[in-house]
């Protein structure tokens, strides 16, 4: 038992480093390695879903193409071989939707890795 709460306070600090790293100098890179480095102590934790989502969002949206457009297959985590399969490109929306959505995710940028999924308006 005192070993489970070890973990749980080892998995907050480096939770903590974390938003502290995407809050000041939105390190993308370090963000997720201390994510990973705390998924390992609490694999099941959907804090890590949230991280990993925004990080995501934000690093594809960073890298544009040569005439600067976003890469909305990737954005949305959806292999370019599935691509019209709209089943899939709306799964991974919803999936995104709801991990970033500010009453669930409180970590900063949460909202603007949403308004990036949010542009793509596949409910329609």
């Amino acid at each position: 038992m005192h070993n489970n709460k070890y973990n749980k306070e080892e998995v907050e600090q480096l939770v903590g480093i974390a938003e502290k790293l995407l809050l000041r100098n939105r390190n993308l890179n370090g963000i997720k390695d201390f994510a990973i480095l705390a998924q390992k102590t609490e694999p099941l934790l959907e804090i890590f879903d949230q991280i990993f989502a925004i990080v995501d969002v934000l690093l594809i949206s960073d890298a544009t193409t040569a005439n600067n457009t976003l890469q909305w297959y990737q954005i949305l985590q959806v292999d370019i071989s599935h691509s019209q399969d709209l089943h899939i490109i709306r799964s991974s929306y919803h999936r995104l939707a709801l991990l970033l959505h500010p009453n669930k995710n409180r970590f900063p940028f949460a909202q603007y890795a949403l308004a990036l999924v949010s542009d793509l308006d596949l409910c329609s």
